[in-house]
């Protein structure tokens, strides 16, 4: 009982944490949990449970109404009557009282570029997908079709490596999600050329033209140039596009320090910080319509949008634009302009990864065959709703306008560069880099702080974080 209750007490004060950041800023969809100690220890007997009952088996899920819908799980249960789906909610006050009661979720809804680092050096991950997967009973999965986004599924424990080792989990569906949407005529006016949708802007590029396109009515911005569809444009996944493809890291080679002082990382704080200053990108300095950073994009209030392919499944679908997308334009991932190679990246590669807790590991993978790989993937393949893990659901994707070629042309070409990876710190959880940013970086934008400062603050709190993260890894 006492690893049990060391897991509780590090998770209650993760969510004092958490808590206390979310008052400063606004978040973007946030994940399960992230806590910044303490593993589940794969010996402890306390959290395991015993397997359900035959015909009563309840599988939980994280995934919620909006990409797990009711008629997807109510066909599931109809083939596999001894079967319960249920949807949770997975905040971090919640899954302590789960944990302590033996009712963990069995599948988790991550971005497994971000996030399967920690779950994974964690103990909460479960290797057993690996097996069965590869095992050949699965119903639709097929391990031969897996495009290289899998690759983020997988992890190396014994060498703390992302994209090698045992699976995991899979993928429901991936984009480049740094790319970037545009209003044609606004380009035109503006003389920006975008002839060639296989050469991408430059970052430096991508600012110039934001400023040209932006318009003002006295204080008020009647029209922002871009917006990042996750809010504030200082995301650490960007950052960490930015800095790799300048050559560049924000940490040590072996993760084992902080070093957002180096050249790169202060080169991209400076070029975000200036767009978000002149009013040029939505932000939480100069908030959008309503709060929102993607739906004015719909109506025109921002020029470009920087997000990637799953967004047209927003496009088609939303009365501004279903009869208008013609009008739009998509454009590869911007590039670093002292990059010695084209870099292209899937940020989030959203998917699952089962539980080791779980009292059902066959029934849960067999459940995630069915929504990553049977007809819930093949509808979202249709949809446009992002790119799909398997090669032979490419030809799936929309196609019936010049919208849709075009945006897959863009797809097609992106796929090319993005088999490169930077890798994430595995010591530090991304709720903790978030509220450092927050807490940090908007200072400078309201003229309280410096860069420096900044960097050095960041430093400060993120290095006995990660030498924590390393102990508990050994």
């Amino acid at each position: 009982m006492k690893k049990l209750f060391a897991l509780l007490l590090v998770l209650a004060l993760a969510v004092s944490l958490f808590a206390a950041c979310a008052q400063e800023t606004e978040e973007p969809e946030s994940e399960v949990v992230e806590s910044e100690t303490t593993p589940v220890e794969s010996e402890s007997e306390e959290t395991e449970s015993e397997p359900a009952p035959a015909g009563d088996v309840v599988l939980r899920t994280t995934f919620a109404a909006g990409e797990l819908y009711a008629e997807q799980i109510e066909l599931y249960q109809l083939e596999n009557p001894h079967v319960t789906i249920e949807q949770i909610e997975a905040d971090t006050t919640k899954l302590i009282s789960m944990v302590a009661a033996g009712t963990a979720p069995d599948m988790l809804r991550i971005y497994a570029v971000q996030t399967l680092p920690f779950y994974v050096t964690r103990g909460l991950a479960g290797d057993y997908v690996d097996e069965i997967v590869y095992g050949g009973t699965l119903q639709y999965t097929k391990p031969d079709d897996f495009l290289p986004v899998i690759n983020n599924y997988k992890y190396d424990v014994a060498t703390n490596t992302q994209g090698e080792g045992k699976l995991f989990g899979l993928v429901k569906d991936f984009s480049n999600d740094a790319a970037v949407f545009a209003w044609k005529a606004h380009l035109d006016e503006a003389g920006i050329d975008y002839s060639d949708t296989t050469k991408p802007f430059t970052w430096q590029q991508l600012g110039e033209y934001a400023k040209q396109l932006t318009i003002k009515d006295g204080d008020t911005i009647t029209r922002f140039g871009v917006c990042a569809y996750d809010g504030n444009v200082i995301d650490h996944m960007r950052m960490l596009i930015w800095v790799t493809q300048a050559g560049g890291s924000a940490y040590a080679d072996d993760f084992s320090e902080a070093k957002w002082d180096n050249a790169e990382v202060v080169e991209f704080l400076e070029w975000a910080i200036d767009l978000i200053k002149a009013g040029a990108i939505a932000s939480p300095l100069h908030q959008p319509e309503g709060n929102s950073y993607t739906t004015p994009f719909l109506t025109e209030g921002f020029s470009m949008l920087i997000c990637g392919y799953w967004y047209t499944g927003s496009i088609r679908s939303a009365e501004d634009t279903k009869d208008r997308v013609n009008e739009l334009i998509f454009l590869p991932t911007p590039q670093h302009e002292d990059a010695a190679e084209r870099m292209s990246f899937t940020t989030a590669a959203c998917g699952g990864v089962a539980l080791r807790a779980s009292a059902n590991p066959e029934e849960t993978v067999k459940f995630m065959d069915y929504f990553f790989s049977g007809p819930p993937a093949t509808d979202r393949a249709k949809g446009g709703w992002g790119i799909p893990m398997y090669g032979e659901m490419l030809d799936m994707m929309p196609k019936e306008t010049d919208f849709d070629k075009q945006c897959l042309e863009v797809v097609y070409d992106e796929m090319e560069y993005m088999n490169n990876t930077f890798k994430v710190n595995p010591y530090i959880g991304f709720d903790t880099i978030t509220a450092l940013i927050a807490k940090h970086i908007a200072p400078v934008w309201e003229d309280q702080s410096t860069i420096a400062d900044a960097v050095a603050a960041i430093n400060a709190e993120l290095n006995p974080l990660i030498q924590e993260g390393m102990a508990i890894n050994g």
